[in-house]
């Protein structure tokens, strides 16, 4: 009996030390395909007031914010933002960007034809510009007749492109130019009026209206499953069809359990596809809070470690926004839960760079930075300080930055 508890005992031990050793080179790969996808190599030239190298200068960089666009789906109340949102707080902090399409349904803003009731959109645009918060509209139109107005469902067949059309200069006049990016049409279930041609043409009519719109497919529940490859067959339709979208935008909702594995492999084969991805709202749940936390965890690390994702927006910002039991972000009073205080801790300490360094003979110092903005202040050897303000792209070349006394 002795004998067979301790065969059990050296058997649980390696099979322990095996998942620690798959867990450790998991997480080696994620970290290298940020590292690969996120980070850029940034060089600070430091030179004193009579222009030659400042040798043994300290250097500190501070990153300001994320150049990759990281957002939250507003919820659907009548205010402008989110109550209780402090730009400088845990969890709110990390966000540079905003979804509005709780606020911009076809069917909200247009209840009847010619009408426009704009809601709480003046008011939330003008709110996400003042703390400099990029706008994702959401979706424009929708073929889905759930989405629709009733009257524009009533159409039929009759002139539902000429109606969707008009719908869509108004909203494009009073808003395209203040939009990051949208997503066009959710390609779910399809209507006969919105034929091939159809797409074509709203495309390359919106183009024409707002050029510098990033302009998308949206496709729901379409991370994983069979969703995913009927998503992936449409994506490739688009293509052959020269639907000039600029990727697609993809929601999800895992409410159990979440299957990074999965989500991985349709992101690998719409990379193949040379396809750029927009994560437009995902909710990540568990059966506790604690595990919730986990699992959106997981999928962050599989969504940012991939080059072919170009944002993220997380929906369930507050309790009556969520659908799961444990998704929310925040409290009603915008106070973090401990899925917010999950996502806070991979994008401000994690994936964040605080650094510093010591420039050389030549006055050079090099970091590894995450593309974003940054705050560098460098203090010379007499004890001068200066300071600068810049702007990391995400490049494969080095970043140089020269910094030296102007008065």
């Amino acid at each position: 009996m002795v004998r067979v508890l301790i065969l059990m005992s050296l058997g649980l031990t390696m099979w322990l030390s095996a998942a620690r050793a798959r867990a450790q080179a998991d997480t080696a790969a994620i970290e290298a395909g940020v590292d690969a996808a996120r980070r850029t190599d940034l060089r600070v030239i430091v030179l004193d007031a009579d222009g030659r190298p400042a040798e043994g200068a300290e250097v500190r960089v501070e990153q300001v914010q994320h150049a990759f666009p990281l957002g939250v789906v507003l919820p659907a109340g009548g205010h402008a933002g989110l109550v209780g949102y402090d730009p400088e707080a845990p969890l709110w902090r990390v966000f540079s960007a905003v979804s509005l399409e709780r606020l911009t349904g076809w069917g909200r803003l247009q209840p009847r034809r010619g009408d426009f009731d704009w809601g709480a959109v003046p008011l939330t645009v003008d709110w996400a510009e003042t703390f400099g918060l990029h706008i994702h509209w959401g979706g424009i139109l929708s073929a889905d007749p759930v989405q629709q107005p009733d009257w524009a469902v009533e159409l039929g067949d009759a002139d539902p492109l000429d109606a969707a059309a008009d719908y869509l200069d108004v909203v494009l006049f009073n808003y395209g130019e203040r939009m990051a990016s949208a997503d066009l049409y959710t390609d779910g279930l399809r209507q006969p009026w919105l034929t091939a041609s159809g797409r074509r043409w709203l495309f390359d009519h919106t183009r024409l209206a707002a050029p510098a719109l990033d302009l998308r497919l949206r496709f729901e529940q379409a991370l994983e499953g069979g969703s995913a490859w009927q998503m992936l067959r449409s994506v490739q339709e688009a293509e052959q069809a020269f639907i000039d979208a600029d990727g697609v935008s993809l929601d999800h909702r895992f409410l159990g359990r979440a299957t990074p594995d999965a989500v991985e492999q349709t992101l690998l084969r719409l990379e193949g596809l040379d396809t750029q991805v927009i994560v437009s709202a995902l909710e990540i749940g568990g059966e506790t809070s604690f595990e919730s936390a986990i699992n959106l965890q997981r999928i962050l690390e599989r969504l940012f470690s991939q080059p072919n994702v170009h944002g993220i927006y997380l929906d369930a910002a507050v309790p009556d926004s969520a659908t799961g039991a444990h998704t929310a972000l925040a409290d009603a009073t915008g106070a973090a839960s401990p899925v917010g205080l999950a996502v806070d801790a991979l994008f401000r300490q994690r994936w964040w760079t605080r650094e510093a360094g010591v420039a050389d003979l030549l006055g050079n110092a090099g970091f590894r930075v995450f593309a974003g903005t940054y705050r560098i202040t460098a203090v010379l050897p007499d004890g001068s300080e200066l300071e600068a303000d810049v702007a990391v792209p995400k490049s494969d070349e080095e970043r140089v930055v020269v910094m030296e006394p102007l008065w």
